[in-house]
């Protein structure tokens, strides 16, 4: 099968589903998901300062933390398998100018990022890549964003645990 042949198996957009957190499958997305309630305690969300690296280690290179500023989100942290997942520099780079570049993603990661600020709650998803996705360097994907701020009325900080994985070009996941 040819790489054009391939590639008519995805869809033209890239679509994605939210699911509740408690069902994210990839390993360093439970591992957040745990850290982040043993933190946050009584609380409805910990602060950036009660995660340290050494609490999701196992987990660094699938991990993003943005701050937020201004209306915008400024990628502070992007782990390894997050920097090969995309052909672009995502690190100390705001979404707004990333968006610039690549509006498909803008389109998809701002609501999200807005909504947990908004909503001050764990948000997980589920998706595919579409041919939209200029900058994606794989097919399937789970995220899940975890607000993180000072007290509970303030998110100042998004930490994400993100899977990007190159599947085979086999029927999509529903």
């Amino acid at each position: 099968m040819t790489l054009q042949s391939l590639s008519k198996l995805l869809p033209s957009v890239t679509t994605y589903r939210r699911i509740d957190p408690e069902d994210v499958e990839h390993p360093s997305a439970r591992l957040g998901l745990e850290v982040w309630r043993l933190r946050r305690g009584e609380r409805r969300f910990p602060a950036r300062e009660d995660i340290k690296p050494r609490d999701v280690a196992q987990a660094m290179q699938h991990l993003s933390l943005l701050k937020v500023v201004d209306g915008d989100f400024l990628y502070r942290i992007v782990g390894d398998a997050v920097v090969r997942a995309y052909d672009t520099p995502l690190q100390n780079r705001k979404v707004g100018e990333i968006s610039e570049d690549s509006p498909s993603f803008g389109a998809i990661v701002m609501p999200l990022f807005k909504s947990v600020v908004e909503d001050k709650t764990p948000i997980a998803i589920r998706g595919t890549t579409g041919h939209d996705a200029l900058m994606a360097n794989f097919t399937d994907y789970e995220a899940l964003f975890l607000p993180l701020g000072p007290d509970d009325e303030t998110v100042g900080h998004i930490l994400v645990f993100s899977e990007h994985i190159s599947r085979g070009f086999g029927p999509h996941r529903s």
